[in-house]
């Protein structure tokens, strides 16, 4: 996973990603000085979002030179919450199943 994660880093830099200072499993896309896309990273499973610009290039650009099992948009969990986004491009955050898988400490 190590390996994995610095050709991933590689990657993100050379498409014009900066890793967030604190942060080294986060990266961010900036164009014309506003913030365009994030990158998250979790072991090997990412997350991103973004405006267009960023959309168009940086996923496709990832999936040329990885191999992902799984892309899912819109409605999915990441690392145990439900992310879902809304047609007005809000985005709601669920964690109740997790929560209610959390086992009982005696």
């Amino acid at each position: 996973s190590r390996l994995f994660y610095l050709q991933l880093k590689d990657k993100l830099e050379q498409l014009g990603l900066k890793q967030v200072s604190g942060d080294p499993a986060m990266f961010t896309y900036h164009k014309d000085g506003k913030l365009q896309g994030i990158v998250c990273l979790h072991v090997d499973d990412l997350l991103l979002m973004g405006k267009e610009c960023f959309k168009n290039m940086v996923p496709l650009q990832l999936f040329n030179m990885f191999k992902f099992s799984k892309v899912e948009e819109n409605q999915f969990k990441y690392l145990g919450c439900q992310i879902q986004k809304q047609r007005n491009g809000d985005i709601c955050l669920n964690q109740n199943e997790y929560i209610r898988n959390i086992a009982d400490v005696d």
